[in-house]
């Protein structure tokens, strides 16, 4: 099941009891018409992910495929072939349940996803909870210099892949965002490079404004014409933090791995 909801039944005195009232009926979960994964001999890529009318993968390994669906990089176990060799990773819903696939969480989309998985590859898994090197981001000395955001502010989609990688931390400006979420957006960045856990305190969400850019990585000059050495006057993400109020403590913090038990190439059948 993608969604559980439980039907509770009141018990009260016979005397007081209402008239008995029908459990709600829930809506069977989404599923797919059509699931393939077909392997293809290609560098090129296409990585859709979760689509209107499904899930879309095309070219892509299968390292890959679980590390989006299963919302993490910290994956052992996968075999060489599953980080090498490229595949087509297709699933299709039937159109008359486009308009109720939309409107599934990532979650709910994710556990549709694993469900085919499993039974094309053949996967088993399980999750291990390791200490490793990381942040605690805490609040500076000063306090925080941000405020809580409008209560009518646009929320963010954060199932939208793209917007949830670190190289986007600059879309964050005027997004209400939680603690938690930044903490997330900062363990994505090349700079930080480690999982960040939330230690703020700070409850709901807050409007953040953040000068940093990505480092260029196409920019290979040591030298100005003039032979002077190239200077860069770009804010690193930790002069942003320092201006927001914020930190980071270097640690030892708890994050989940994913562990693969069990795999299979998939069947061209």
């Amino acid at each position: 099941m993608l969604t559980a909801w439980t039907a509770w039944a009141q018990t009260t005195s016979p005397a007081t009891a209402p008239a008995k009232q029908k459990a709600v009926e829930c809506p069977p979960p989404v599923k797919f018409r059509s699931v393939s994964i077909h392997a293809r001999d290609t560098v090129y890529a296409h990585l859709d992910g979760y689509t209107k009318e499904g899930f879309s993968m095309r070219g892509a390994t299968l390292s890959s495929v679980m590390e989006y669906v299963f919302s993490t990089k910290r994956i052992e176990g996968l075999p060489d072939w599953a980080k090498t060799e490229r595949y087509d990773v297709i699933a299709e819903i039937d159109p008359k349940d486009c308009c109720r696939w939309t409107n599934e969480t990532t979650q709910e989309k994710s556990l549709a996803v694993q469900g085919f998985l499993q039974e094309k590859l053949k996967l088993k898994w399980h999750k291990e909870t390791r200490m490793v090197g990381g942040f605690d981001l805490v609040v500076g000395k000063k306090g925080p210099k941000f405020a809580p955001a409008k209560t009518d502010a646009k929320l963010p989609d954060w199932s939208d892949e793209a917007i949830h990688s670190g190289r986007y931390l600059p879309q964050l400006n005027g997004i209400p965002i939680t603690m938690e979420e930044l903490a997330a957006l900062l363990s994505a960045t090349a700079e930080v490079g480690h999982p960040v856990v939330d230690k703020t305190g700070l409850a709901g969400r807050y409007t953040l404004y953040i000068q940093y850019q990505p480092p260029q990585v196409n920019d290979s000059r040591i030298m100005e014409a003039d032979g002077t050495p190239v200077q860069s006057h770009a804010l690193t993400i930790f002069d942003d933090l320092e201006v927001l109020g914020l930190e980071l403590k270097g640690t030892k913090v708890p994050v989940d791995v994913l562990v693969i038990d069990k795999i299979e190439r998939p069947s061209e059948n």
